[in-house]
């Protein structure tokens, strides 16, 4: 039960990375300017892709670090 609601905390956090992500990569592009895009180019556009995704792979190791710490919280079942 404590790994789902881990899980479900940071799907939220996870969605939203990605989506300043894809946000990026069309300004970038110029394909379309969505809502906290950040049109930059050059080594400023490669810092703030780089940046976004260290922060998705940190909540990824994150996430796995807590639930190694809460351990197997499956159901329990009954030995025959």
């Amino acid at each position: 039960m404590q790994t789902r609601t881990v899980r479900l905390a940071t799907l939220p956090i996870q969605g939203f990375l990605v989506y300043l992500f894809c946000a990026n990569i069309f300004a970038q592009t110029r394909v379309v300017n969505l809502p906290l895009s950040y049109g930059a180019i050059d080594a400023q556009g490669f810092g703030i892709q780089i940046t976004l995704l260290t922060l998705q792979l940190l909540v990824i190791l994150v996430m796995s670090v807590i639930i190694k710490r809460l351990g197997p919280t499956g159901p329990a079942t009954k030995p025959d």
